[in-house]
């Protein structure tokens, strides 16, 4: 069995230092990253991700942010 191994992933984590315009970025990019990941197992032969730490940055997320990343990941 092969497996692909990540860390926090931290979606929907609220980045302070940033104005609007940046935050919207690097919110995107972690999910892009999500992805990625799915992308990497994909080439690697990977049945599983495994994450070893958070997946969201707070327990109450919209809808919305709950979803993306298992969104992203079902279309592998």
């Amino acid at each position: 069995m092969k497996q692909q191994h990540t860390l926090d992933w931290q979606i929907g984590k609220v980045f302070r230092f940033a104005d609007e315009g940046i935050m919207g970025l690097l919110k995107e990019s972690l999910l892009a990253a999500t992805t990625r990941l799915g992308e990497i197992a994909v080439e690697h032969g990977a049945g599983h991700i495994l994450v070893a730490g958070e997946v969201y940055d707070m327990e109450a997320l919209l809808p919305h942010s709950l979803s993306q990343p298992l969104d992203r990941l079902q279309k592998f």
